[in-house]
């Protein structure tokens, strides 16, 4: 007996929820975020606020060049270096839009 419709919606449903959690283990924004609800990445200044700032970046770079930067900051996550990661981020956001003001966070 083929599949009511109802069935067949709750599984392709299951099957969307299941994809989305993939991508979402695989994303580095995911990840950063993760990262920065522990306290030893808070610690080492690893921030949703330098996080989001660091992905605005992220999204005008060409793909070679982002790629290249995702892999190397998923590496440090996956080694808990969080304070590396986080000075990875900053010192990219730096270069490309300068130095934060004096006093500033």
């Amino acid at each position: 007996m083929p599949p009511q419709p109802q069935q067949a919606l709750q599984a392709q449903q299951a099957q969307q929820a299941q994809l989305v959690l993939q991508t979402q283990q695989h994303d580095l924004f995911w990840q950063l975020l993760e990262a920065a609800g522990s306290a030893a990445a808070a610690a080492a200044g690893l921030t949703p606020d330098l996080s989001a700032s660091f992905m605005t970046l992220m999204d005008v770079l060409p793909a070679e060049m982002r790629a290249a930067r995702e892999a190397r900051l998923q590496t440090l996550l996956a080694q808990g270096m969080y304070t590396a990661a986080a000075q990875t981020m900053t010192t990219a956001l730096a270069l490309r839009v300068g130095p934060p003001p004096a006093g500033a966070p």
